[in-house]
């Protein structure tokens, strides 16, 4: 309901009592109790963005839970375990250590998936495909599209088997986000056709669950699946469409934050504004882009002041490179370049705390963005240093993820080397990003954009 502070003082209340009452009895129960009580603190905690909080609180929880385990064994306490594993590993990695997320993930499957065995029962089953999710959104973030994608229909394959049996509003929710996180996956492939897919799918169950329930959790849904179809639509150079689902978003995310101020529902409505600024920054309108661009960076210096998460962080890097693009659109360079900088004073330490494919990518976008600066000034010597420093990561991504976005960034990296080259090494530069064009053309056909960068290049290409 929103009602964060009111849910911490009960969860308090429930605590002062059920402390002493293990310092008193020592039984199972009583310890168990404590445990669930340490537990619920520690989701208002992480849902305020208190991390480091929820972190002590969820350690707390596992103190006890393995205690139980090595005392009695039972079915029950196995999953509490399995339970306090996923929940350090999701703050860790908010936090954006993904080695540590991946550790305790891999901790809590290798429970759950001998439980299912032993038990089968819904419940564990549920949890199961969590752990699934889990590992698949590491990979993921990791850059590892076939294991993430791997683990994301291991999943699904348990969720529709549960819709089937159940048809619980907990089992086709779950189900839902699974056919995003698939889409998720086909996107950055360059798959747009399976992805609107798998989005649509998304789309589909959530309408039918908010019809139903009206919950802020699946309106939170239906509000992402508007974006995501949102995202294939801008990816098509459809922008009146994709401009159409995220004003549906953004109507939800609203709605949302007025009710409850939750952290994500916060962030979630910053993406919108975001998106929104994307599409009247493709459509030609930079004051209004300006003006969503200003929302969104109210909203992220909100959040970094509150919580101090790298995603937080992160956000605010994007919204100081947003405003930094349209001040570079109208002509106006030294402000461009303030606020690239900003971004650029975030993105540096992010990439060295967390190592993570986004953080380094959005990294070297910083320095394509300072080097354009630098180039359209006639300062050519600091613009290739700062274009060469975008290639190198650029080219490091392409051989870490493989993906057809890593190699759309190299390609785009390459035509800027070409301008700022001449004869044979220019030539060798157009090579090179022709060649990736051409694979990207045949390999995501639904990527107009691709074909039409390789017919450009070509032009350009001695014989």
């Amino acid at each position: 309901q929103g009602k964060l502070p009111q849910a911490l003082e009960y969860y308090k209340k429930t605590l002062e009592i059920s402390e002493p009452l293990v310092s008193e009895t020592g039984t199972v129960e009583s310890r168990r109790d404590l445990s669930i009580s340490y537990e619920r603190l520690g989701d208002i905690y992480k849902a305020q963005g208190n991390l480091p909080q929820a972190m002590e609180y969820y350690k707390k929880k596992l103190e006890i839970d393995e205690q139980l385990v090595s005392e009695t064994g039972t079915v029950q306490s196995r999953r509490d375990l399995s339970v306090s594993y996923n929940k350090i590993g999701d703050i860790y990695k908010s936090q954006g250590n993904l080695p540590q997320a991946l550790e305790y993930y891999k901790k809590s499957l290798e429970i759950r998936e001998p439980l299912v065995s032993e038990t089968g029962t819904v419940e564990d089953r549920r949890n199961l495909s969590v752990s699934y999710n889990n590992i698949g959104d590491i990979y993921k973030a990791q850059g590892n599209s076939p294991q993430a994608l791997k683990y994301y229909k291991k999943s699904l394959e348990i969720r529709e088997q549960l819709v089937f049996e159940s048809g619980m509003v907990e089992d086709h929710r779950n189900l839902s986000i699974s056919y995003g996180k698939i889409g998720d996956i086909y996107e950055a492939q360059g798959n747009l056709s399976q992805a609107l897919d798998y989005y649509q799918k998304y789309l589909e169950i959530s309408e039918q669950l908010v019809s139903e329930t009206g919950t802020v959790e699946d309106r939170r849904n239906l509000s992402v699946s508007y974006n995501r179809i949102g995202d294939i639509y801008k990816a098509q150079y459809n922008l009146p469409q994709a401009l159409e689902y995220y004003k549906k978003s953004l109507e939800i995310a609203e709605q949302l934050v007025s009710e409850t101020g939750t952290v994500e529902d916060r962030r979630n409505l910053s993406v919108s504004y975001n998106r929104i600024g994307d599409i009247l920054k493709a459509q030609g309108n930079l004051p209004q882009a300006l003006e969503y661009y200003k929302k969104l960076l109210d909203i992220s210096e909100q959040l970094v002041s509150e919580t101090g998460t790298v995603q937080s962080r992160r956000d605010l890097s994007v919204s100081y490179g947003r405003i930094g693009d349209i001040y570079k659109a109208q002509g106006n360079l030294p402000h461009a370049m303030e606020y690239y900088k900003k971004s650029l004073e975030i993105r540096e330490p992010l990439v060295f705390e967390t190592g993570m494919v986004e953080d380094r990518r959005n990294l070297s976008i910083s320095y394509n963005s300072i080097g354009d600066i630098y180039e359209e000034q006639g300062n050519l010597p600091q613009a290739l240093e700062y274009y060469k420093k975008s290639l190198e990561i650029f080219e490091q991504l392409v051989s870490d993820t493989g993906t057809a976005e890593s190699y759309d960034d190299l390609a785009v990296s390459y035509t800027r080397m070409a301008a700022m080259t001449t004869d044979d090494e220019q030539q060798r530069y157009l090579r090179l990003a022709y060649d990736i064009y051409c694979r990207l053309a045949d390999a995501c056909p639904d990527v107009q954009r691709y074909a039409k960068n390789r017919d450009i290049i070509k032009r350009y290409l001695r014989d």
